[in-house]
């Protein structure tokens, strides 16, 4: 490929017995001198065997484990609705706890609140969630942000600079795209415009949830200091579908239509998606509203249980449309307008099935006025954004993830901010029915006039059209292969602008390969720049830290290997394998001493892991002679 070539396994592993370092992962089970495979029961609490071995020279035993490749799950949660499911036999007919109900007003949305508020950032562990937190994703939105930023000046829009433009984020959720959102528009600071007399433009990221443990985690998990000391960052406890103003918790201010001056700019990932929604279907040119009955056994206060072990069936009623659509109540008549509307647009293609999302409606409206009508939001969604994708569906897909969700309907969306004079950006050509959408409603100039928005165009192109997050998300689904070399790897982690997933997908190939590469010094520099971006999903299975440790524990890097595993102690002090490392770094760093200290941590985590035993015997002669050496 022109960078020169690269060593073979067997010179790798020539040139790291040189360095005394013979370094293989364990992940999933341990192999024993046999070559059996030792499970760990969940049953044990045994920690994760991750471990960094080192070959002894005077070792008559081959020590060496193989990798072991992880089965890693699909961090997306999308679905098409092309085709109906087969839906799997049940064992036993359930009660019936609800019979054909409105969607929007079945019990099944009770169930999803109270899985996200008892659970608060554990309840990602099963909802998936990298497609819209990544470094990737985060830089695109930092471009549109900044875009909207330029052309809002360039179009003359009244505002005013003494006053931050808000950035709301909607069900933040881990706080993993807020940090990295946040380290990439500082980054972009210097391009920001200016105003009259010289005032740069000011934000506030505001980060928002309904669930009260995951403010909590944000706000004690020390990873956002850095951006309110100065003073870009605030939180919110805000329900979507209640609240009508935010109270800032850091600034104590409020944030309401009158004390809002400039721009509203919103973000709402994967949230659509779950909001109450209605269903309805064309059917022989008829407009049918779609009934939702639900059987269970288990009790709602069990969310996830109920959720996952749920029947659900569908019922379609015709619904009388002339002299015209009057489904909703008349201080709902903007449903009534919207359905009339699709009715219109679905009934020359034939029979199809299209969701209402009723308070998705209902919120972006409350934005609005929130807003004062100056309003940005950007929504990436497994979602239809066309009315063409309707035809031919029929029930509603309900994706189970711990939670449940639909396929959003950001179409209707577009249709509402059109109704009020809006511009809408959307992809017909993304991949996996996954979409980035901006929506746009501004105040007038002083000619009358919102501006044409030329940046913000361009800039949806290039970074959402021809290469977006569902294609960088596809990319990262299928770049495993094990031929790759470490030129290719920081190839994948400088295009995922420097994400630790992107990283820790690799992470065996460099493990592997690093020490015989020629862009070692290149890879090394680009995983600093990953550990910079690195941010706990909580009780996350994938430990960066420690796998940046083994890396630089394999290019003889003993200092930042430590630095990186006393990182992984600080996510899981239990591990018996990290302490084992840091008793190497400590060997390798001549602190004998300290390296025994951690050598009986692991043994007190593992009693019986051998090669702790075994090093801290060698430890201990080597201080044996060394006294004898000094003396």
């Amino acid at each position: 490929l022109g960078h020169g070539p690269e060593l073979g396994l067997e010179e790798i592993k020539r040139v790291a017995e040189l360095n005394m370092i013979v370094a293989e992962p364990l992940r999933s089970h341990e192999v024993d001198v046999n070559g059996q495979e030792e499970t760990n029961s969940e049953n044990q609490n045994v920690a994760s065997p991750k471990i960094v071995n080192e070959a002894d020279e005077d070792d008559d035993e081959d020590d060496e484990e193989e990798t072991e490749e992880e089965e890693e799950e699909d961090s997306s949660r999308v679905k098409t609705q092309k085709k109906p499911s087969k839906v799997a036999k049940k064992k036993k007919h359930q009660t019936i706890i609800e019979k054909e109900k409105k969607l929007s007003e079945s019990i099944i949305w009770k169930a999803n609140l109270t899985f996200y508020s008892e659970c608060g950032i554990n309840a990602f562990d099963v909802v998936p969630n990298y497609i819209t937190s990544n470094c990737f994703i985060a830089k695109i939105y930092a471009q549109l942000i900044c875009s909207f930023f330029r052309d809002y000046k360039s179009n003359g829009l009244p505002v005013e600079p003494s006053e931050p433009f808000y950035i709301m984020e909607l069900g933040t959720g881990t706080g993993k795209f807020a940090f990295l959102l946040l380290k990439t528009l500082l980054e972009y600071r210097d391009t920001f415009p200016i105003f009259a007399g010289g005032v740069p433009l000011k934000f506030v990221y505001v980060m928002t949830d309904f669930a009260d443990k995951n403010i909590h985690y944000w706000r004690n998990n020390g990873y956002f200091e850095q951006f309110i000391s100065q003073g870009v960052l605030d939180f919110a406890r805000f329900d979507a579908t209640r609240d009508d103003s935010l109270h800032l918790l850091q600034s104590k201010k409020v944030l309401s239509p009158s004390t809002i001056k400039n721009p509203l700019i919103v973000i709402a990932n994967y949230l659509f998606d779950s909001l109450q929604t209605d269903a309805f279907r064309i059917v022989n040119g008829k407009l049918e509203e779609v009934l939702l009955t639900v059987a269970c056994d288990v009790e709602i206060s069990k969310a996830k249980k109920f959720i996952e072990s749920q029947d659900r069936t569908w019922t379609n009623r015709p619904i009388e449309t002339e002299p015209q659509i009057s489904y909703y109540p008349p201080h709902e008549s903007l449903f009534n307008e919207i359905l009339t509307e699709y009715t219109r647009l679905l009934q020359p293609v034939g029979d199809s099935s299209f969701l209402l999302p009723t308070q998705g409606l209902l919120l972006v409206e409350k934005l609005l006025r929130l807003s004062g009508d100056n309003l940005m939001l950007i929504s990436a969604d497994k979602a239809y954004t066309h009315a063409n994708e309707f035809a031919g569906l029929e029930s509603p897909y309900i994706e189970v993830h711990g939670s449940f969700s639909f396929m959003a309907n950001l179409h209707a969306i577009g249709l509402l901010f059109e109704r009020h004079g809006g511009v809408t950006f959307t992809n017909v050509n993304s991949s996996e029915d996954f979409k980035t959408c901006v929506f746009l409603h501004t105040k007038k100039g002083a000619d009358g006039s919102s501006g044409d928005f030329k940046e913000i165009s361009a800039t949806y192109q290039n970074s959402v059209v021809a290469f977006g997050p569902d294609d960088y998300f596809l990319l990262w689904k299928s770049a495993r292969t094990k031929d790759a070399f470490p030129s290719h790897v920081l190839s994948l982690i400088r295009m995922s602008n420097h994400d630790p997933d992107m990283f820790y997908r690799f992470r065996n190939i460099l493990l592997e390969k690093i020490c015989g590469s020629s862009h070692r010094n290149n890879i090394v520099k680009a995983l600093n720049r990953v550990w910079t971006n690195f941010y706990p999903n909580g009780s996350q299975e994938e430990d960066i830290p420690f796998a940046l440790g083994r890396i630089m524990f394999r290019l003889g890097n003993y200092p930042l290997a430590l630095q990186f595993f006393d990182e992984s102690l600080k996510l899981d002090p239990q591990d018996h394998a990290t302490f084992y490392n840091v008793g190497l770094c400590k060997e390798h760093l001549g602190s004998l001493d300290e390296a025994i200290v951690y050598f009986n941590q692991c043994l007190a985590k593992n009693p019986t892991f051998a090669r702790a035993i075994k090093r801290r015997e060698k430890v201990r002669d080597m201080i044996v002679q060394r006294k004898l050496n000094e003396s």
